[in-house]
C-alpha cells in the first residue's frame, strides 16, 4: 500500500466530502491523505484527517506497488464499531507501469453510508486492504478465495451531523481542523440538536481546549493587548479576545450544522455602565484585593486635580497609575498589568482559557453567545442568566474610570528614597505633568446597570 486518497461521492447530488482547512489557514489538507512514508512528514506515515458529513460514503482512490505480473482482486474492510463493517468494493484495480514493476490503482465508493444524522470520531479510521486471486473459472471470487491482508491505511475520521447549509441561509463556515475534532469527538454517536449543542458546551467551558494540528492549548488572553477577534486568528497564534471565543463557539456548532433558536441574535455585546459624564465604565473582572492607601481618592488621601472639568464619580475612591510610557503599551507589557502606585491587586480568580489563571481583566466590554436563550461564555467557561445579574454578582469585581489629570512629580515619593518620580522618564521634575490616572469603586450596585445586545 503505497498511498489512499479520499473524495467526494460523485454518484449522489450532494455534497458530503468535507475539505479540512488547516489550523494556521496556510490551506486545505490535500490529497493524498494516507501515505505510506512521506518526505513531508520525516520519512513517517502521512496520516491528513478526513471529514464526510452523515449519511455520505467514502470515495477512495488507493496506489498499490506489486511485482506480480497477472491481476489480482483488492478489497478494503473499515471498522465502524459493534460489529458493523463498512466495506470497499473488490475489483480488479487498473495496473499502471511505475518502470520496476506495476502500480495498481483502486478506485471504489464504500458500499455503505455513515450512519444518517449521527456524530462520529475516529481517531484512527483504519481501512484494511485485502487482496485475492481471480477464480479463472467465473472471473470472480467465490466462497473459497482467500482473501490475504497486504496493508492497513489510517487516518483521523470527522463525521458531522449535517450540512450547515441545510438549516439556513447563511454562508458556510470555515471547517477548520480544530473545530471539527473538537466538536465530533465532545459529541461522539450523538443525533439530537440538543444534546450535541451540550456535549459540545461541556467540552469548550472545560479551557482546555487544544490546537487539532499542534497539541498547543488554546488561550483567552495570553498575552495583554492581544487584538485576536476571529475564530481564523484564535487559531493561527493560539491567544483570542473575548470575541474570538465566542466565534469558536458558535462555529463549532455550525461545523455540526447545528440549528439553535437564536442563530440570527447569538452574538452578545455586554457593556459596562456609564458614567454620569456618559463615559463608559471600565468592568475589572474577578479578583482584585483593594486597599486603600496615600494616594487614595478620598479627604484622608491626595487632592487629585483634574486637567478638564470632568470630575470623578462619587465613591470612586481607589487609584492606580499606570505606568505611563506610550500608555497603555508599558502599562499591559506582556501578560500583566504594570502600575506606578495602585490601590488594588489583581489575584487569582476567573481562569480563562487555557487555564489561563491571570488573563486580562479591565474591560468597557464583554462579548458572550446567546445559544437557544442559554448566555455561554466560552472566555471563562461560565454561563449566566438572561438578566445578566450573576455576571455582575460573580463576575465584576469593581467599575473604574481614566482620567487625566495635573501632578508635580515632587509630590510622588513611592518607594521612600526621597527621590521624586519621574513619570515621563525625562530625568527632571515636572510641576504641571498630565498623567493617566485610575479611579476605582467596588460598590457594584452603581446607577445604569450593565446593559446588552444581540448582533443582528
Amino acid at each position: 500500500m503505497q498511498q489512499v486518497s479520499f473524495s467526494e461521492d460523485e454518484s449522489t447530488p450532494q455534497e458530503e466530502y468535507i475539505s479540512i482547512e488547516r489550523d494556521d489557514s496556510t490551506g486545505p489538507y490535500i490529497s493524498p491523505q494516507y501515505v505510506k512514508y512521506s518526505c513531508e512528514d520525516g520519512g513517517m506515515e502521512t496520516k491528513h484527517p478526513v471529514a464526510y458529513i452523515s449519511g455520505g460514503k467514502i470515495a477512495v482512490s488507493a496506489y498499490i506497488d506489486t511485482n506480480c505480473p497477472n491481476d489480482i482482486f483488492i478489497r478494503g474492510m473499515a471498522d465502524l464499531g459493534n460489529g458493523i463493517q463498512m466495506k470497499f468494493p473488490w475489483m480488479i484495480p487498473a495496473r499502471e507501469s511505475n518502470g520496476q514493476g506495476a502500480d495498481l490503482l483502486y478506485q471504489g465508493t464504500s458500499r455503505r453510508a455513515f450512519t444518517p444524522n449521527q456524530i462520529r470520531y475516529f481517531p484512527d479510521f483504519d481501512i484494511e486492504w485485502q487482496w485475492a486471486h481471480i477464480n479463472t473459472e467465473n472471473n470472480r471470487p467465490n466462497d473459497q478465495t482467500e482473501w490475504i491482508t497486504f496493508g492497513t491505511s489510517s487516518n483521523p475520521m470527522y463525521v458531522t451531523l449535517r450540512d450547515f447549509s441545510l438549516v439556513n441561509d447563511f454562508p458556510k463556515p470555515t471547517y477548520f481542523h480544530t473545530l471539527l475534532k473538537l466538536t465530533c469527538k465532545a459529541a461522539n454517536n450523538v443525533s439530537t440538536d440538543d444534546l450535541a449543542i451540550d456535549k459540545i458546551w461541556q467540552t469548550v467551558k472545560t479551557l482546555n481546549n487544544d490546537s487539532a494540528d499542534t497539541g498547543e492549548s488554546l488561550f483567552y488572553y495570553d498575552s495583554f493587548g492581544c487584538g485576536n477577534v476571529t475564530t481564523k486568528d484564535l487559531l493561527e497564534f493560539k491567544d483570542g479576545q473575548c470575541g474570538a471565543w465566542v466565534h469558536f463557539l458558535i462555529d463549532c456548532l455550525k461545523v455540526q450544522g447545528l440549528s439553535h433558536s437564536t442563530l440570527i441574535e447569538d452574538f452578545v455585546l455586554i457593556r459596562a455602565p456609564k458614567s454620569m459624564f456618559s463615559d463608559d465604565y471600565l468592568m475589572f473582572i474577578e479578583n482584585w484585593a483593594f486597599d486603600l492607601g496615600a494616594y487614595s481618592n478620598t479627604t484622608q488621601g491626595f487632592d487629585w486635580e483634574m486637567i478638564t472639568d470632568v470630575s470623578v464619580p462619587e465613591g470612586f475612591d481607589y487609584v492606580g497609575i499606570p505606568k505611563q510610557a506610550n500608555f497603555p503599551d508599558a502599562w499591559m507589557n506582556g501578560d500583566q498589568y504594570n502600575w506606578e502606585y495602585s490601590d488594588f491587586t489583581n489575584m487569582r480568580g476567573l481562569d480563562g482559557q487555557g487555564v489561563n489563571a491571570y488573563p486580562e481583566s479591565i474591560f468597557d466590554r464583554h462579548f458572550v453567545a446567546n445559544i437557544s436563550g442559554n448566555l455561554l461564555d466560552p472566555s471563562y467557561g461560565a454561563e449566566y442568566s438572561s438578566s445578566l445579574s450573576d455576571f455582575e454578582t460573580e463576575s465584576v469585581a469593581a467599575y473604574g474610570v481614566i482620567r487625566d489629570v495635573i501632578v508635580n512629580e515632587a509630590d510622588f515619593d513611592f518607594n521612600g528614597d526621597g527621590e521624586p518620580e519621574d513619570f515621563n522618564g525625562n530625568n527632571l521634575i515636572d510641576e504641571f505633568l498630565i498623567i493617566k490616572v485610575f479611579f476605582v469603586n467596588t460598590n457594584k450596585k452603581i446607577t445604569n446597570p450593565i446593559t446588552f445586545k444581540f448582533n443582528g
